[in-house]
């Protein structure tokens, strides 16, 4: 599946550097991103994501090292600033770093999640820049999208906690933005349908302890807006292993499976 991007944070100027050598060596990717954004305590405190937006100094040492050491291109994911908004000048410092494109959430640090995000940046950013801005924060209906690629003139959206349970929202903005119009919600069905698969190709790549907790995590949002599960979804929350999960989960459309398979799609 191409174009992949994989991110790195740090906040060690050696270590990125080494670190994104070792990423376009080893895994090939067509662009490494570096975590100027998140807010996260377990990040800052080491002085990384938007910690960095508070030293330019030292965010320029990392970014421009990273840029310099790597022959695929180099993206930056920033917030709007730590406790003030100081985005337009670290969007000049990023571009003079030579990044080939900004990606911008649109809170400050200091707000987590906790304020809806302030789209009107974005324009601001756009006219003092001159690589392709990418907007983030809140963008949740195909409407948002293409009010941000229209309106506002961003070059492109990044989707992130709007898709969590959600997985098939990039197909309906694609066919909002290139027809005008995307198909209905997925039943019940398809949503566990859905779920289903992701959890296989959980089960393929992380062990079954983690791939519970993340269920845990995801099944709420499958399942958001259907009262009639809320039952069993707390049945779900309070089993650990996971195929008692699985069978749970299955069994709010159905309790039967393909027989001696490991696919894990109700008939």
């Amino acid at each position: 599946e191409r174009p992949i991007g994989i991110q790195i944070f740090g906040s060690n100027a050696e270590s990125m550097k080494e670190a994104a050598r070792i990423i376009e060596t080893d895994f090939h990717p067509d662009v490494i991103d570096i975590n100027l954004g998140c807010p996260v305590k377990k990040v800052t405190k080491t002085g990384a994501g938007a910690a960095l937006l508070k030293d330019l100094r030292k965010l320029e040492g990392i970014v421009k090292g990273v840029v310099s050491s790597v022959n695929i291109p180099v993206s930056a994911k920033i917030r709007l600033g730590w406790d003030k908004n100081n985005s337009i000048k670290v969007s000049k410092v990023l571009e003079d770093c030579g990044i080939s494109f900004l990606i911008v959430h649109a809170r400050r640090a200091k707000d987590g999640y906790n304020i809806k995000a302030d789209w009107s940046v974005f324009e601001r950013i756009k006219r003092n820049i001159t690589i392709p801005l990418v907007a983030n924060g809140d963008i949740e209906k195909p409407d948002d999208a293409t009010y941000l690629l229209n309106e506002i003139g961003v070059d492109a959206i990044m989707i992130g906690r709007g898709a969590i349970g959600r997985p098939w929202v990039f197909g309906k903005m694609k066919d909002f933005i290139k027809y005008g119009r995307c198909s209905a919600e997925p039943t019940l069905h398809e949503r566990i349908k859905v779920f289903l698969r992701q959890i296989e190709l959980m089960e393929e790549s992380i062990d079954e302890e983690r791939t519970v907790r993340r269920i845990k995590k995801q099944i709420s949002y499958y399942l958001k807006g259907i009262p009639e599960t809320k039952n069993k979804t707390h049945e779900i929350l309070t089993t650990k292993r996971l195929d008692k999960m699985v069978s749970l989960i299955s069994g709010l459309i159905s309790n039967t499976y393909i027989a001696g398979s490991r696919r894990l799609y109700p008939v």
